[in-house]
C-alpha cells in the first residue's frame, strides 16, 4: 500500500488567557513540510527585530500602494501586521517630510464637519475625536492570496514570514484589530451577566456598522489535569471584570505548542445593540459551531468574522469545543463514553439562555447553524435530549451523520492507537487512558498525521458515538440518528439544510492537477489498490465481501470499470463529494421532510465568485464550488480573502445569503418579504416526493431531485435498515 500524507494546513488561533498565562493557536499542515514550517516560523520569531530594522521607507508616494488583487505572497497575520507597521514608519517619515499643516478650519468649516459626524454614528458619541474618525473609515485590508487546499484542509505559498493557518499571537493584536477586523482600540463596551461584569472592544462591518464584541468568553472551567476526558463543568461566577476584549484561546490542534491550551472552552458574542435595561431590545441569536472534520478549525474572529452577518440585526455567537481525541475519546463504556466535544456546546448553549439577554440576544429565538462537522453538531443537537428547549430552529450546512454506515458505538481502536502514538502502553484500554491523561497536549495534538492511512485519508477520524448508558451521566446520542428521526424523537423546529455543487471533490484536486502535469501516479495507486483504498476514503466497512461488492459497483458507476486517468479523474472528486457530504446531506434532508411537523428547506450553493477554498496551483482561480465556499459569504474569513466591500461583485451575494439565513433565524422563513433582491422568489418546502430545492447562484431558481442518478446509488447500497 501506498501512503501519501496531503497538506493540510489547519487552524490555529490565539491570544491570551483571562486569569492565564496561556496562549492558543493550533492548526494543522502536510506532515513532510512539519519541520521546514518549523523552522521558518521560529526564523520569524527570532529575527523579527532585524527584519523591522531593513524595511526601507518608502518616498515616492503619500500612500502605501494597493496589493493587486492576485497576490504572490499570501497576506498572512503577519504580513498584514508588516504591512501595518511599515505603513506607520511612512507616516512617521511623511510627517517629518511635509510642509507646515495648513491653518485650523474656520468655525463655518467646523460646524459642517460637527454636523457629519452626527449624522454618521450615533453610538460614537461617547468616543473621542480619533476614534470617532477611525470608525466612520472602511477598513478594508488588502487583498489575500488564494489559498491552496490540499485533502480537507487549507495550505499557502509561504513567500512572506511564515505563520500558521489562522495564527495568532499578542502582538499580532494591534495589526489585527485595525487592519484586519475593523476592532478599536481603547474601546471597551462592558455588560453585566449572571456570571459578573464582561468588558469587550468595538468593531466595524463591511458597511461600516459598529459591533460591540466580546471575544474569549469563558462558559466552561479548564479541561486540563483531572479534567481531561471528563465531562465539561460550566464556568462559576466571577468578581472583578472579565476582559474579552482580545481573542480568546482555542482548543489544542496539531503544533505551535507555546499557544496551545486545554482552557479553550470559550465563545465570542458579537452584537450591534446592548441591552440597557431589563426589558431591552432583544434581536435573533444565531449560535455558529465551526467546521474542521471535529480536529480543526477554531471560534476565533479572524477565521469566522462578523463583518459580514452583524449588518443584520441578529446576534452572532461563534463557540469553541474540544476536538480529536480532548474531545472525541471514546472507549464505550462508563471509563469514556464519548462526545465531549459536543456536550461542550450544550453547555454553551445553556450560557446563552442565562447570558444572551445581556448583550441584546432573545433567548427565546436562538437559530443554531453549523458547517461541516458543525452540520453534525446540529443534527446531533436536534436528535439530543440534553438539547431540549435550548434552541428554536437550525441550519445545517454540508454534513449529517446519517451517513451510509451507521455511527460506531465506541472507538477503543483509536484509544489505544493514541496511546501507542505518544509512548504510552497500547495494550490495555485502563493503562491507556492514565497514561494519557499525563501527556502534554501538544504531544497528543502532534501526531494527527499518523492517523490518516491512504493520501490523508480517512477525512473524518474521530467520530461522535451512540453512548452508552451510564449511571449519573447526561446522555448527548441516545441512538442513531436515521432511527431517531423515523421515531420522531428530535426538535420539530424549522430546518434549513444543503450542500455546495462540488463539496468534497476537493480532496481528488491534488490528484487531477499532478495528472495534467504528466504524472498520474495518484490515479494509478487508486486503481491498483482500489478495494483496499475506496473503503477508507469514502468511509465505509473495510475487507468484508460487502465492502468488497461495494467497492466495485462505485467503481462501475463512475468510472464503467476503467482505470483512473485524466480523462475521467473528475469523477474521483464527484465520489468524495457524494459519499462524505452529498449522500448524507440528501438523506437527512429527505428523511426530516417526511417526518418532521415543521418546513424543511434544501438547497444546493452554485454561485462561483472570484475566491474559493481550491484554486488552480497556477492560475488562482476557483476549481468550483467546493466544501466551506459558500461560507466566504456569510463570515469575513480574513485569513484568505479579502473583506467584500459593496462596489465588489462578490457583495451581492453577501447581501442575499446573509438576508436569507438571518430572516430566517428571525421568523422560519428564509425569503425576506419586502426584500427587492428576491422579488419573485419562493423558496417551496422539500417534500419527500418532489424533493424541491433552492439553486443558489446570482439568480434563485427552484429545482427538484438533486443529483437523482448518484444518490440514487447510494441509496441503493446503503439501504435504511429496520428502526431499532
Amino acid at each position: 500500500m501506498v501512503t501519501y500524507f496531503t497538506d493540510r494546513n489547519n487552524n490555529n488561533n490565539n491570544n491570551r488567557n483571562n486569569n492565564s498565562n496561556e496562549h492558543h493557536a493550533p492548526h494543522q499542515q502536510q506532515q513532510q513540510h512539519y519541520q521546514r514550517y518549523q523552522q521558518q516560523d521560529y526564523d520569524y520569531r527570532h529575527n523579527r527585530k532585524q527584519q523591522q530594522q531593513q524595511s526601507q521607507v518608502q518616498q515616492q508616494s503619500s500612500q502605501t500602494p494597493q496589493q493587486p488583487m492576485e497576490m504572490h505572497a499570501s497576506m498572512t497575520h503577519h504580513a498584514i501586521e508588516m504591512n501595518d507597521m511599515h505603513q506607520q514608519q511612512l507616516s512617521n517619515h511623511q510627517q517629518q517630510q511635509q510642509p507646515p499643516p495648513p491653518p485650523p478650519p474656520t468655525q463655518q468649516q467646523q460646524q459642517q464637519q460637527q454636523q457629519q459626524q452626527q449624522q454618521q454614528q450615533p453610538q460614537l458619541q461617547h468616543q473621542t475625536p480619533s476614534q470617532q474618525q477611525q470608525m466612520m473609515q472602511p477598513q478594508t485590508p488588502p487583498p489575500m492570496q488564494q489559498p491552496q487546499a490540499y485533502g480537507y484542509h487549507i495550505a499557502y505559498n509561504q513567500q512572506v514570514p511564515f505563520v500558521p493557518y489562522g495564527a495568532y499571537a499578542p502582538e499580532h493584536e494591534a495589526a489585527y484589530t485595525t487592519a484586519a477586523s475593523g476592532a478599536i482600540a481603547d474601546s471597551q463596551p462592558e455588560v453585566e451577566t449572571s456570571l459578573g461584569r464582561i468588558k469587550g472592544s468595538l468593531m466595524s462591518t463591511r458597511l461600516n456598522r459598529t459591533v460591540y464584541a466580546f471575544r474569549g468568553v469563558r462558559y466552561g472551567k479548564s479541561t486540563a489535569g483531572e479534567r481531561r476526558f471528563r465531562p465539561p463543568v460550566p464556568v462559576d461566577p466571577w468578581s472583578g471584570t472579565f476582559d474579552a476584549s482580545e481573542e480568546g484561546p482555542s482548543c489544542p490542534l496539531i503544533e505551535v505548542p507555546e499557544l496551545a491550551s486545554e482552557d479553550c472552552l470559550r465563545l465570542n458574542v458579537y452584537t450591534t445593540k446592548l441591552s440597557t435595561r431589563p426589558r431591552g431590545v432583544k434581536r435573533p441569536v444565531i449560535v455558529f459551531f465551526h467546521p474542521g472534520g471535529f480536529y480543526g478549525f477554531s471560534a476565533q474572529s479572524y477565521v469566522w468574522g462578523p463583518q459580514y452577518y452583524l449588518d443584520q440585526d441578529v446576534v452572532l455567537v461563534t463557540v469553541n469545543y474540544r476536538l480529536g481525541t480532548f474531545g472525541f475519546l471514546s472507549t464505550g463504556d462508563s471509563r469514556a463514553p464519548g462526545n465531549l466535544g459536543l456536550k461542550d456546546q450544550v453547555v454553551a448553549l445553556r450560557w446563552i439562555q442565562r447570558n444572551i439577554a445581556s448583550f441584546g440576544g432573545d433567548p427565546g429565538s436562538v437559530t443554531i447553524t453549523g458547517y461541516s462537522a458543525g452540520s453534525w453538531s446540529v443534527v446531533l443537537h436536534m436528535t439530543s435530549p440534553m438539547s431540549r428547549g435550548l434552541f428554536h430552529r437550525a441550519i445545517a450546512m454540508s454534513g449529517s451523520p446519517t451517513t451510509p454506515e451507521l455511527m460506531p458505538e465506541k472507538q477503543p481502536d483509536l484509544v489505544l492507537r493514541q496511546a501507542k502514538y505518544v509512548n504510552c502502553p497500547s495494550d490495555d484500554i485502563d493503562r491507556a487512558l492514565d497514561c494519557l491523561r499525563t501527556v502534554p497536549h501538544q504531544n497528543i495534538s502532534d501526531t494527527l498525521p499518523r492517523f490518516y492511512e491512504w493520501y490523508g485519508d480517512p477525512t473524518l477520524i474521530w467520530s461522535p458515538v451512540v453512548e452508552p448508558n451510564v449511571p449519573g451521566l447526561e446522555r448527548f446520542v441516545v441512538g442513531q440518528p436515521v432511527d431517531l428521526i423515523r421515531k420522531r424523537q428530535f426538535a420539530h423546529v424549522p430546518l434549513i439544510t444543503g450542500v455546495t455543487k462540488d463539496e468534497f471533490s476537493s480532496n481528488a484536486h491534488k490528484a487531477l492537477e499532478e495528472a495534467v502535469k504528466g504524472d498520474e501516479s495518484i490515479y494509478k495507486n487508486f486503481t491498483e489498490n482500489w478495494e483496499h483504498a475506496a473503503p477508507i476514503a469514502f468511509q465505509y466497512e473495510r475487507d468484508t465481501e460487502r465492502s468488497r461488492r461495494i467497492s466495485r459497483e462505485i467503481r462501475k458507476f463512475y468510472f464503467n470499470d476503467e482505470p483512473i486517468t485524466l480523462k475521467n479523474g473528475k469523477k474521483l472528486g464527484e465520489i468524495y463529494a457524494d459519499a462524505l457530504i452529498g449522500f448524507p446531506t440528501y438523506r437527512f434532508a429527505k428523511l426530516m421532510s417526511e417526518y418532521s411537523r415543521a418546513p424543511v428547506y434544501n438547497y444546493q450553493f452554485t454561485y462561483q465568485g472570484r475566491y474559493s477554498f481550491r484554486v488552480w496551483s497556477d492560475t488562482k482561480k476557483p476549481t468550483g464550488v467546493v466544501h466551506h465556499d459558500d461560507l466566504i459569504y456569510l463570515f469575513y474569513i480574513s485569513f484568505a480573502f479579502p473583506l467584500f466591500k459593496p462596489e465588489d461583485p462578490e457583495s451581492r451575494m453577501v447581501d442575499k445569503l446573509t438576508a436569507m439565513w438571518t430572516n430566517f433565524a428571525k421568523c422560519g422563513n428564509p425569503i425576506p418579504r419586502y426584500n427587492p433582491l428576491f422579488r419573485g422568489t419562493n423558496w417551496s418546502v422539500m417534500t419527500p416526493r418532489e424533493e424541491p430545492y433552492l439553486e443558489i447562484d446570482e439568480k434563485l431558481t427552484m429545482k427538484r431531485k438533486m443529483f437523482a442518478e448518484r444518490y440514487a446509488l447510494w441509496d441503493r447500497l446503503f439501504p435504511l435498515l429496520p428502526v431499532r
